[in-house]
C-alpha cells in the first residue's frame, strides 16, 4: 500500500476532492483542465478527456465524486463541493481510506450521504444558497 504524505500534491483528475471542485467550476475553466496534463498514476487513473467529462457530469448529478485507486493502489475517497455566498465552488470535503472500507456496498452510500451532507452545512455557513440558487448565480456571472 502507497501512503502519501500530509501536504502532498496530486492531480485533481485522480481524486475525490479534485474532481468534486472541478465538477462546479464554469465551463472555460474545465476545458482547460480537460486539455491539461492528464497522468497516470495508477493503472486506473481514468486520462481520457471524454471519460472524464463524463465522470464530472456524473459528480454534479450525484453532489459527489468516487475515486477508487486512481490517487494510490488500495485507496479510495468520497468528496463533495463546497460554495461560497457568490454560489462559487471555493473548496471540497471528503473522506479518503482503504477502498475496501469507504467504497463497500454497505458504507458508501451511507459515507457519500454523509460528506454530502457536511459540505452543504459547511456551504451555508459561508453563505451559499441552495443548489437551484447557486446554479443560477453562477450563470449570471
Amino acid at each position: 500500500m502507497q501512503i502519501l504524505e500530509v501536504g502532498a500534491v496530486i492531480p485533481w483528475h485522480t481524486c475525490a476532492l479534485g474532481k468534486a471542485i472541478v465538477a462546479h467550476l464554469p465551463e472555460a475553466d474545465r476545458a482547460a483542465l480537460l486539455r491539461g496534463n492528464l497522468a497516470a498514476l495508477t493503472g486506473a487513473t481514468q486520462t481520457d478527456p471524454a471519460a472524464l467529462v463524463q465522470a464530472l457530469d456524473g459528480v454534479r448529478a450525484t453532489g459527489y465524486a468516487l475515486e477508487d485507486g486512481e490517487a494510490a493502489i488500495g485507496d479510495a475517497g468520497v468528496a463533495a463541493p463546497v460554495f461560497d455566498h457568490t454560489g462559487e465552488v471555493v473548496g471540497a470535503i471528503g473522506a479518503v481510506g482503504p477502498v475496501e472500507r469507504l467504497l463497500a456496498d454497505d458504507v458508501r452510500d451511507a459515507l457519500a450521504v454523509s460528506v454530502r451532507e457536511t459540505a452543504r452545512h459547511l456551504s451555508r455557513d459561508l453563505g451559499a444558497g441552495r443548489p437551484a440558487t447557486r446554479r443560477r448565480w453562477a450563470t449570471a456571472s
